[in-house]
């Protein structure tokens, strides 16, 4: 196995006697957010420390860290509240007509599903895909784009049983159909590489409390800049214009940027610890982490099925995320789940089986407690 260097790997979350396999949910945060957030906090909490013009540095430095890690230019990034934020911004900012439609898969997490029902008000329909076995396959969401479709809306992985879409073919189809592409990437930033120079998309949203080991209420929204001026902006404030510190010159110039849609005041404490935890994965390598979960998901899905177990998660390479979908031999997933959170085995159900969701920090031996904790509670 692929290890990570102990002086990055020491700033991973310290799990203690618990084994959380539970990230594709809400994650612990890193020691070096902990600690960013912490040094901040002191800091604001000082009247004769509070320093604006560094804290601004401070976000613009954690807006190049986010840039990095997806591949694009900080000027192409913005933070948002949350995964659900990014979408509405696109939602609500096409100029829709009457009669265009928008792809998406039927069993999408919510944040990709209420916004563009929202549309169908404003006459767009919205058209949803099936999946095969669990898999969402381009050449599906191909039979359902027409000459009216606008926009495909999909998520990196499939919060449900941790399917990962194809987003090069996804895309590639996309642009040969003058369709546009929003990714919800909360499932798979942190622990799936991703760069944009290799696999374009127009629009993706995340926050950052999952896989990128940060917090709630925080997330980054890039936005392909060529489109810019196709969003309509629906909310704005004293910071979307370029004048924004020559406070009483009013002048609606937006600025030529993504960050025209952080329209107020900064969530600094998230975002220094959104940064804080970015720039750990920066350094670490993305796909260090990849390889290392895949193959204690790999080692899980072997013992589980010799247990009995029954797999829902595409187990190919191609589709492999860090999420695995358990159906357990016997007992309800509800039971199996309380018995194992009574072992300090931490992990969710989600459409009707155990989710697991183990990250590239964790190690062998909480496998092998988890493994231990299984056989007792849903082992045959």
């Amino acid at each position: 196995m692929i290890e990570i260097p102990s002086h990055l790997s020491s700033e991973f979350p310290d799990p203690g006697q618990v084994v959380f396999f539970d990230h594709a949910a809400v994650s612990p945060i890193t020691k070096r957010a902990k600690a960013k957030a912490l040094g901040f906090l002191d800091q604001i909490s000082d009247p004769g420390r509070i320093d604006c013009a560094e804290f601004y540095r401070q976000v613009e430095e954690a807006r190049t860290g986010c840039a990095q890690l997806i591949g694009a230019k900080p000027e192409q990034v913005a933070f948002v509240k949350s995964t659900s934020h990014g979408i509405s911004l696109v939602a609500s900012g096409l100029k829709w007509k009457t009669g265009e439609n928008i792809v998406t898969y039927n069993q999408e997490f919510p944040a990709n599903i209420y916004p563009w029902l929202n549309l169908i008000k404003r006459g767009v329909e919205v058209r949803m895909i099936r999946d095969r076995e669990g898999k969402v396959l381009v050449e599906d969401i191909e039979r359902l784009i027409n000459s009216r479709t606008r926009l495909v809306a999909i998520s990196t992985v499939q919060f449900t049983n941790g399917f990962r879409m194809d987003l090069k073919a996804l895309g590639q189809l996309c642009r040969k159909k003058g369709v546009l592409l929003l990714v919800d990437a909360i499932q798979s930033l942190g622990i799936i590489p991703f760069d944009l120079k290799e696999t374009p998309v127009d629009f993706l949203a995340a926050d950052g409390h999952k896989w990128l080991l940060s917090f709630e209420g925080l997330g980054i929204f890039y936005i392909n800049p060529m489109l810019l001026d196709q969003l309509e902006m629906n909310v704005i404030g004293w910071n979307s214009v370029t004048g924004y510190r020559d406070y009483l010159n009013y002048r609606l110039e937006l600025r030529p940027d993504a960050r025209r849609f952080e329209e107020g005041s900064f969530n600094t404490l998230g975002i220094l610890g959104l940064g804080a935890s970015v720039s750990l994965f920066n350094e670490t390598g993305v796909d260090v982490l990849f390889s290392r979960v895949t193959e204690l998901t790999s080692v899980l899905a072997d013992e589980l099925q010799k247990m009995g177990a029954k797999i829902l998660s595409p187990l190919e390479m191609e589709c492999r995320s860090g999420i695995l979908s358990v159906l357990p031999p016997q007992g309800t997933p509800e039971e199996v789940w309380t018995r194992l959170k009574e072992r300090n085995i931490i992990c969710s159900v989600r459409n009707g089986a155990i989710r697991l969701a183990p990250h590239g920090y964790n190690t062998l031996s909480e496998v092998e407690k988890f493994l231990n904790a299984w056989k007792e509670v849903a082992g045959q």
